[in-house]
C-alpha cells in the first residue's frame, strides 16, 4: 500500500494549502519515498520525518511512524 505526504500531514492536523511537502524515510527497506507518496516495500514499521515548508513562516517537521502489512 501507500500514503500521500497529503494524508499523512492531516494525521497532524496540518494544513496543506499553499505548502510544499517533502519526507524523508529511516526505515528504507521497509518503505520509501514515491513522489509525492510513500510506499510500503515490506511488511514492518514505516518510520520518517515529514517536513512542511510555507512561502512565508518557518518549516515544520513531524516524525511519523505507520505499519506497513502486505
Amino acid at each position: 500500500g501507500k500514503a500521500t505526504l497529503g494524508q499523512i500531514a492531516g494525521l497532524f492536523s496540518l494544513a496543506t494549502k499553499g505548502a510544499t511537502i517533502s519526507a524523508t524515510v529511516s526505515t528504507p527497506k521497509v518503505c520509501k519515498v514515491a513522489g509525492k507518496a510513500i510506499k510500503g516495500v515490506s511488511p514492518g514499521t514505516c518510520r520518517g520525518t515529514l517536513a512542511l515548508r510555507r512561502a512565508r513562516g518557518k518549516a515544520m517537521q513531524k516524525r511519523f511512524s505507520f505499519a506497513v502489512t502486505k
